[in-house]
């Protein structure tokens, strides 16, 4: 319940948590941005959230929906599992440069979930979980905050690499540390 998620959070001192929005593939399935919105709603002053993009969707879907996310107080960014959308595709694929430099101009992160594990579960090869695309997405998109989600487990030394040379790429460890 969020009560009990509340209670966890000052218990361990945590003052902001964030809500990242899905748009995934079967097993991962959806987490709704209104549903993200509700919660914002009700606890204004203990998450931030990124709005969710299904990038299988035509782009004009996309933009039209960061826009109405980031309209709404509380969303912070763009959240994107792109190796595990219902259609999969590796994270410099030219389609999704129009959502890349969206959130350039409006000046917010995105998040790309990378990892073999979600990519293998949605039935998809292991290829589309590297972080070793997104490198170029760092080259051409200077601007662009890119927040890699779960460290790109296993692809850990590759995405420490890519960080080490591209000042736009952060690391979330998250999910699969013990």
């Amino acid at each position: 319940s969020m009560a009990m998620l509340i209670e966890e959070m000052d218990a361990a001192d945590i003052r902001l948590g964030v809500i990242m929005g899905r748009q995934s593939a079967e097993p991962h399935g959806v987490i709704p941005n209104d549903d993200i919105a509700d919660v914002m709603a009700s606890y204004p002053d203990r998450f931030v959230s990124f709005a969710g993009i299904d990038v299988s969707r035509t782009m004009d879907w996309c933009l039209a929906e960061v826009d109405r996310c980031l309209e709404n107080s509380g969303f912070k960014g763009v959240s994107i599992e792109p190796g595990a959308s219902p259609t999969p595709m590796m994270a410099d694929d030219e389609r999704l440069y129009p959502l890349y430099e969206h959130c350039v101009k409006r000046g917010v992160p995105i998040s790309v979930t990378l990892s073999s594990l979600l990519s293998h579960m949605a039935g998809y090869g292991h290829e589309y979980g590297s972080p070793l695309p997104l490198y170029k997405v760092a080259r051409d998109f200077p601007n662009l905050s890119i927040i890699v989600s779960h460290g790109a487990w296993p692809w850990v030394r590759e995405v420490l690499g890519l960080a080490f040379v591209a000042a736009n790429i952060y690391l979330s460890p998250d999910l699969y540390m013990v």
